[in-house]
């Protein structure tokens, strides 16, 4: 699948309420419920979990009060990385980085639960890349090798790009505010 980053920087096509994964994965549903629970603090009924995705028009989405969508439209940007108050309050609530996820829930992050749970959601890096003129989404090749990780039942961080990842506070991709 080709990488879809959304106004904020998280990748519908890695999360597993995308509309295509949902229909690949259908009997997976607990598998994000109990995963956006255990790291964010919210809780979706799995028969909730299905977003067309946040760059489709008049979507259907998990967070129907999203505030970067209509910012990002009304400045006519492509995401908040191009944007002048780049880390303004409202993305500063909703950026994801696993180190501080790691702080937060106190014990190492799997590499199942990094792919399926933290990565698609994890934006501070992807934006700086994008304002820094880096590479916005990972290569395939890196997934790749994320996948490799899992067989051979590594944690999060084997990989030595990961080690150096910036360290802010663990956002909430619902932008339910932790609720359950």
């Amino acid at each position: 699948m080709v990488p879809i980053l959304t106004r904020c920087g998280y990748r519908c096509d890695l999360c597993l309420a995308y509309q295509p994964n949902v229909r690949a994965a259908s009997s997976k549903w607990q598998i994000p419920s109990d995963g956006w629970y255990q790291y964010f603090g919210f809780r979706l009924p799995p028969a909730e979990i299905c977003c067309d995705g946040r760059l489709t028009e008049n979507p259907k989405l998990i967070d129907q009060d999203c505030p970067f969508r209509p910012c990002v439209i009304e400045k006519g940007i492509e995401n908040c990385s191009q944007c002048q108050k780049y880390d303004c309050a409202k993305l500063a609530e909703r950026l994801v980085m696993c180190e501080e996820l790691k702080q937060r829930v106190n014990r190492e992050i799997s590499s199942e639960d990094y792919l399926r749970i933290i990565r698609p959601y994890e934006n501070k890096k992807r934006l700086d890349d994008l304002r820094s003129g880096r590479s916005e989404c990972p290569k395939t090749t890196g997934i790749q090798q994320d996948a490799q990780v899992i067989k051979k039942g590594g944690k999060h961080g084997d990989r030595k790009e990961r080690k150096n990842m910036d360290a802010r506070r663990p956002g909430d991709p619902s932008g339910r505010g932790g609720m359950v």
